[in-house]
């Protein structure tokens, strides 16, 4: 499990890293937050420095972000819409309006 810290470091990286920002890498911070079971204006806020990210927050993001890193997860742009490709699963299309963790803990 990632740290308070180290989400927000991340999530700042992949706002403004120019790593981030090619076609082929980019995070789209709306789609993410859609994935994780959060809204966009929370991880906004976390980027900006306006909040700290909660207990529950962490807690959803740490896996995903996690898996972004490792190379797991990747945003594909499609005609109209950011998708969430899961390397390496039999599905590879994964729908981002079904977060894929729970919304609770």
């Amino acid at each position: 499990m990632m740290t308070r810290e180290q989400v927000k470091r991340e999530l700042q990286r992949f706002a403004y890293d120019p790593k981030y920002k090619g076609r082929h890498n980019k995070v789209p911070l709306q789609t993410l937050a859609r994935y994780a079971g959060l809204s966009r204006k929370t991880l906004i806020d976390i980027v900006h420095g306006a909040r700290q990210a909660g207990d529950k927050t962490v807690i959803k993001l740490s896996p995903v972000i996690e898996r972004i890193i490792a190379g797991e997860l990747k945003f594909v742009r499609t005609k109209y819409e950011w998708e969430i490709r899961e390397i390496g699963n039999a599905n590879p299309h994964v729908s981002v309006s079904q977060p894929q963790l729970p919304h609770r803990v």
